[in-house]
């Protein structure tokens, strides 16, 4: 009998500092899942794109080159199975009805 997988989840922020703190925050949940910290959304739409087993993406709204927002949609056209949770730390409730309404 094999071992079950662990789940893997890619968090995406272009803020060193705020992927650090998931870092240190998630790592009591290990071995049960993998963590995947990227700090710039391009190169994570090509990462989570490749690796399927990345279940779920923790994005930030706000970035540098590419929005959460635009990653998301990119990400939710080849990966319907992909859970996507938003993060932003400004009170911006057009960025979030988009990201409910139009990208589930």
């Amino acid at each position: 009998m094999t071992a079950p997988k662990s789940a893997r989840i890619a968090f995406v922020d272009d803020d060193e500092n705020l992927l650090s703190s998931h870092r240190r925050n998630f790592a009591r949940l290990r071995p049960d899942w993998q963590g995947v910290f990227l700090n710039d959304p391009i190169a994570a739409r090509d990462v989570i794109t490749d690796d399927r087993d990345i279940s779920a993406v923790i994005l930030d709204i706000h970035m540098p080159g590419m929005t959460g927002l635009e990653l998301a949609a990119e990400l939710r056209s080849v990966r319907k199975d992909l859970i996507i949770v938003m993060l932003t730390g400004y009170a911006d409730l057009q960025s979030a009805l988009l990201a409910v309404n139009e990208l589930g």
